[in-house]
C-alpha cells in the first residue's frame, strides 16, 4: 500500500453523492450522525477500492483521546459496498443488511489520526481486508480481516422496541484477564497512602505509584460507610492536587466490595460505596486512578512484600477497574440479560406481590412513586399499598394519587417519615395491619447533592447517604424482624454507581452502596434486587434539575431517557 503518490497511480476517481449515500444507508438502517459522516472521495483500480476519510472539524481535537478515532475507524470502512457491488449494503441496489462479526488481526501503527487514505479489498465473500495511512503516507492501521454476517430487518430493529424486552436490561458480568504471571512483570515500587495527612510526606520522593487500603470492618452500618467514604475522599482530594503526584497513578484497594469471579456475596458494603465514588473520580480524572477488590481473608497487606507483583499484574491489564480472586484476574462489561425477556403477560411473572399484603413504596407520593404505584396496582394485582415520604400526605399530588388508586380497588395509606430515622420506620413498620402484613419493599427515596470530587465534603455526602445507606439498613434490620413474610425487597439504585458519572461521586457512592448490599442480602438467603436506571423522562426529584443541554449531552453519551412504560417494563423484566 504505497501512498507516496495519492491518489494511487492507476485509480479513476468514482462518481460520489456522499450526503446521498449516507441518506440511502439510513434507509437501509445504517443511521450514521454527522461526526460518522467522514466518506470524503472514493477511487477504484481493479478489485482495489480507495477512500479518504476525515474527521468532521468539530472533532479533530478529539481524535489524540484514541489510538484511533472510532468515527474515522468506522468511516474508513464506508466504501465497502464498491468492493463487491453484489453483495451491496447501499447505493447499488442491494437488499442485505450486514453487521460486523469478526475482527482479526488488527494492529494500529500511529496514533491520532484525523483523517486517512484508505485501501479496501475483498478477498471473499462478506469478508473485508483495510490498510490505512495518514496524510503524510505514515501507516496507521492494518485490518487482515473483517467478516460480516447478515441479520434480519427483524433483529435489526428489536433494538429499537418499548419495555424490558427490548436489549435494554443490563448486568454486570466479570470477565477473566489474560494476565502474565506473576513475577514477570517488572517490579514497581509504590507508597502507602492511610490518610490526607500521607501525601504530603509521601510527596517528598514522588513515586510513581501511590495505594490506598480502603476496607470497612464489614458490618456496612451507615456511620462506618461514611467514615470509610470521607477517609477516602480526603485522601484523593490531597492526591489529586498534588503536584509530585501530577503524572502518577493511585491504586485504592478494597476487600470483598464486588461480587466478582461468581463470588455472589459483598462482604465489605463500606468498601463498595468507595467503588461507586472512585468511579466517579476515574470519570472526572482518567486514566489517573485504579479500583482493586481482592478477595475476603486474602491477607493482602499493601505493606507487605506480597503486594509488589499483585500491582505489576493489576497495571499490566490496563484495566481501571479489577478484581482478584486467588491468581485469577477480572473485570466488570455490562451484558445484556435475556433472562428476563419475552414473558407475554404479566400473570406469568413469579408471583413477588401477594395481593393481600401490603407493599411499601419509599419516596411513594413523588413523581417516581406514583408512576411505581399505578403499576402495582394496575399491573401486579396489589390492593394494599403504604406510601411513604418526608411529606406524606402534605405532598403535592398525594390526595389525587390515592384517589385514583383507590378507584382502581387499592387500599392507600399514605404516611410522612423520614426512612433515615429508624424510630420513625419502625413505628410506620409496626403500624402495618395483621391481616394485611408486609410483603414487599420497593425504596425509591433519594435526594441529589452534586459536586466534582474536589468539591465533596463530608456532610455533603453524609445527606445523600441518609435516605440510601441509612435507609436501606433500617429497612433491612426492622423487616427482618417485623415482616417475617417478606417476599421482594427492590431498591432503585442509579447507573451513575456503575458508569462512573461525573459530578456525582457521593450519589454514585450511595448507589454503588445499594447494588452490593442486595448482593449481600441475597447471599443470605434474603430476597433483594437492586435496579440500576438510568435517565428517566418522567421528571422526578431527581431530575427535575436537569436542563434540555443536560439531558442532550447524557443522550450524547449513550444515555436515552426512559417512558414510565419503557421503565415499567424493565422493573418487571428485572424481577423476572
Amino acid at each position: 500500500f504505497d501512498v507516496s503518490v495519492w491518489p494511487p497511480v492507476g485509480a479513476e476517481r468514482v462518481p460520489l453523492d456522499v450526503g446521498g449515500l449516507y441518506e440511502e444507508m439510513r434507509g437501509r438502517g445504517y443511521a450514521f450522525g454527522p461526526a460518522f459522516r467522514g466518506l470524503r472521495a472514493v477511487w477504484r483500480r481493479g478489485e482495489e477500492v480507495f477512500a479518504e476519510v476525515v474527521l468532521p472539524e468539530e472533532q479533530r481535537e478529539t481524535a489524540v483521546r484514541f489510538g484511533i478515532h472510532p468515527a474515522l475507524f468506522d468511516a474508513a470502512m464506508h466504501a465497502r459496498q464498491l468492493v463487491r457491488p453484489d453483495e451491496a449494503v447501499a447505493g447499488s441496489g442491494g437488499s442485505r443488511t450486514v453487521l460486523p462479526f469478526s475482527w482479526n488481526d488488527v494492529a494500529l501503527h500511529a496514533v491520532g489520526a484525523s483523517a486517512l487514505r484508505v485501501r479496501l479489498v475483498s478477498p471473499a465473500p462478506d469478508v473485508l481486508s483495510l490498510q490505512a495511512a495518514d496524510e503524510t503516507g505514515e501507516l496507521v492501521l492494518t485490518m487482515d480481516s473483517l467478516v460480516f454476517r447478515e441479520v434480519s430487518a427483524d433483529r435489526l430493529g428489536a433494538a429499537a422496541g418499548a419495555g424490558g424486552d427490548d436489549g435494554s436490561l443490563f448486568r454486570v458480568e466479570w470477565a477473566e484477564l489474560p494476565v502474565p504471571a506473576m513475577g514477570s512483570e517488572p517490579v514497581v515500587s509504590w507508597v502507602a497512602l492511610a490518610g490526607a495527612e500521607d501525601v504530603a510526606a509521601a510527596a517528598v520522593d514522588a513515586p510513581d505509584l501511590a495505594v490506598l487500603e480502603a476496607y470497612g470492618d464489614g458490618t456496612g452500618h451507615g456511620d462506618e460507610v461514611l467514615a470509610l467514604t470521607a477517609r477516602v475522599l480526603s485522601v484523593l482530594q490531597a492526591w489529586l492536587v498534588a503536584p509530585a503526584f501530577e503524572n502518577g497513578k493511585l491504586v485504592v484497594v478494597t476487600r470483598g466490595a464486588m461480587p466478582a469471579s461468581g463470588d455472589a456475596d459483598v462482604t465489605d458494603p463500606a468498601g463498595a460505596a468507595v467503588w461507586g465514588l472512585i468511579r466517579a473520580a476515574q470519570s472526572e480524572n482518567p486514566d489517573r486512578i485504579i479500583l482493586l477488590d481482592t478477595a475476603a481473608g486474602s491477607g493482602l497487606d499493601v505493606l507487605g512484600v506480597d503486594m509488589g507483583p499483585v500491582l505489576a499484574a493489576a497495571l499490566a491489564t490496563g484495566e481501571p477497574q479489577i478484581a482478584m480472586r486467588g491468581a485469577v484476574l477480572s473485570t466488570p462489561r455490562l451484558v445484556r440479560d435475556t433472562t428476563g425477556a419475552a414473558v407475554p403477560d404479566v400473570s406469568d411473572v413469579p408471583v413477588v406481590f401477594d395481593s393481600e399484603g401490603t407493599v411499601l413504596v419509599t419516596g411513594g407520593t413523588g413523581s417516581l412513586g406514583a408512576v411505581v404505584a399505578r403499576h402495582l396496582v394496575a399491573e401486579h394485582g396489589v390492593r394494599h399499598l403504604l406510601l411513604v415520604s418526608r411529606r406524606g400526605p402534605g405532598a403535592e399530588g398525594a390526595a389525587e394519587l390515592v384517589a385514583e388508586l383507590g378507584e382502581s380497588g387499592a387500599v392507600v395509606t399514605v404516611c410522612a417519615c423520614d426512612v433515615a430515622d429508624r424510630d420513625a420506620v419502625a413505628a410506620v413498620l409496626a403500624a402495618v395491619p395483621v391481616e394485611h402484613p408486609l410483603t414487599g419493599v420497593v425504596h425509591l427515596a433519594g435526594v441529589l447533592d452534586d459536586g466534582v470530587i474536589g468539591a465533596l465534603t463530608p456532610e455533603r455526602i453524609e445527606g445523600v447517604f441518609a435516605p440510601k445507606v441509612t435507609a436501606v439498613r433500617h429497612l433491612d434490620e426492622l423487616t427482618r424482624e417485623l415482616a417475617p413474610r417478606l417476599a421482594s425487597f427492590t431498591v432503585f439504585s442509579s447507573a451513575a454507581a456503575l458508569l462512573g458519572s461525573a459530578g456525582q461521586g457521593s450519589y454514585a457512592a450511595a448507589n454503588s452502596y445499594l447494588d452490593a448490599f442486595m448482593a449481600h442480602r441475597r447471599a443470605a438467603g434474603l430476597p433483594g434486587v437492586s435496579m440500576a436506571w438510568g435517565l428517566w423522562e418522567q421528571s422526578t426529584g431527581l431530575t427535575a434539575g436537569l436542563s434540555e443541554i443536560d439531558q442532550a449531552r447524557m443522550s450524547r453519551g449513550g444515555i436515552l431517557p426512559l417512558t414510565p412504560a419503557e421503565g415499567m417494563g424493565l422493573f418487571d423484566a428485572a424481577l423476572r
